[in-house]
């Protein structure tokens, strides 16, 4: 073995450790979802406290919290951009909303929420982990970092990356689906799509979409690009959802409804009982 893999074996070591730590605090709502299948689960996105209005968007994420209380979802996972300016007031504002939330909740975060080695320390610290993983019904849930895989941040990159394999391999083995949830989907129209600001770079997003087919992933959640579209590509739904912040596609507030019944995955949009948000700017708006 070279000394550079050894190297890079003992930095992911290393960074495991540290990244451990980080899971430790947080004010996510996480723990293993009660019951067996079939189950049903929450797909939110983007609440952005800040971006259309904070008084306002706070008020959608808790009409979003109360409806997904009363429908089937046993959790909910929020595809990040949890707040719009990563500050303490907004994040302690954002934790005391999840507290509206009867089920567990899971995040991951947004470019807004860890846009540098900073702000993730900071995350890890106010909401919990950047990528987590638990079953439920039957199916497994990976949950990542898309922005180390967007800006490929070393040592947080490597460490993510390893890890990810390791866990599709054991969920793959284990011969259960497999569901991802990420801020940055991996392509908004087509694979073979140019680099831009709402996709992964072309080589990650090969090496993503790669190891998504080999491993069973029937599903990938996502957030970021502010518009409800769900697509099939290989045999995989791709699924960005409305969220409570602004929607450049004009939808309605609301999030996605998924139902697994042990051998289909179905969604359903559910739009929030409240007046619609005005569109913002453009969708090339950072």
């Amino acid at each position: 073995m070279t000394k550079n893999r050894v190297f890079r074996k003992g930095l992911i070591l290393v960074w495991a450790v540290i990244a451990g730590m980080g899971m430790l605090t947080g004010c996510q709502n996480t723990g293993e979802p009660n019951g067996s299948e079939p189950v049903a689960f929450a797909q939110a996105t983007d609440p952005q406290l800040g971006m259309g209005g904070f008084s306002a968007d706070v008020a959608r994420l808790t009409q979003e919290a109360r409806q997904i209380n009363q429908s089937p979802a046993r959790f909910t996972i929020i595809c990040g951009d949890l707040v719009h300016q990563p500050n303490l007031p907004s994040y302690r504002e954002f934790c005391q909303r999840l507290k509206e939330f009867k089920q567990p909740v899971y995040c991951v975060p947004g470019n807004h929420d860890a846009p540098d080695s900073v702000r993730l320390i900071q995350f890890r610290k106010m909401i919990g982990p950047d990528h987590q993983t638990f079953t439920a019904g039957g199916l497994a849930f990976i949950l990542l970092n898309s922005n180390l895989i967007f800006s490929q941040t070393e040592p947080d990159y490597s460490w993510q990356q390893h890890w990810l394999k390791t866990t599709l391999q054991q969920y793959a083995g284990q011969k259960m689906p497999i569901v991802v949830a990420m801020h940055h989907p991996p392509f908004v129209n087509n694979p073979d799509e140019k680099n831009e600001y709402f996709n992964l770079p072309k080589p990650q997003r090969k090496e993503l979409l790669r190891l998504f087919k080999q491993y069973g992933v029937i599903a990938v959640l996502y957030g970021h690009t502010h518009q409800t579209k769900i697509s099939n590509y290989d045999g995989i739904f791709y699924a960005g959802c409305p969220n409570t912040s602004v929607n450049f596609d004009r939808h309605q507030p609301g999030f996605l409804l998924w139902r697994y019944d042990g051998s289909t995955l179905t969604p359903t949009v559910v739009n929030l009982k409240m007046p619609a948000v005005p569109t913002a700017a453009p969708a090339t708006a950072k």
